[in-house]
């Protein structure tokens, strides 16, 4: 595997910082969502489904209701079909 002989493992689709956040939710269990931007809970919540992490996906999903407004209802009751984002898409109907 060429992440055992460069000692680098490539993600891509999400930010360095987001990887972070990521990671620390893996080792702490903690989400932060009142401090993240509606863009970097998406990011959060596109990465949780990516790596199937069901609780971390929940969290950006509650942290995304506040953000919740009438521009964005169409394009997010989308994503939430996409990445069957239940709590998401019930919140927006």
């Amino acid at each position: 595997m060429q992440e055992d002989i460069h000692r680098r493992i490539q993600v891509h689709n999400s930010s360095s910082q987001l990887f972070q956040i990521f990671l620390l939710y893996l080792y702490s269990g903690r989400l932060s969502s009142s401090q993240l931007s509606s863009a970097q809970l998406i990011e959060l919540l596109i990465l949780a489904d990516c790596y199937e992490v069901q609780a971390l996906k929940n969290s950006c999903e509650v942290g995304l209701i506040p953000h919740l407004v009438e521009e964005t209802v169409l394009e997010w009751l989308h994503m939430a079909d996409q990445l069957q984002a239940v709590v998401l898409r019930v919140s927006q109907l």
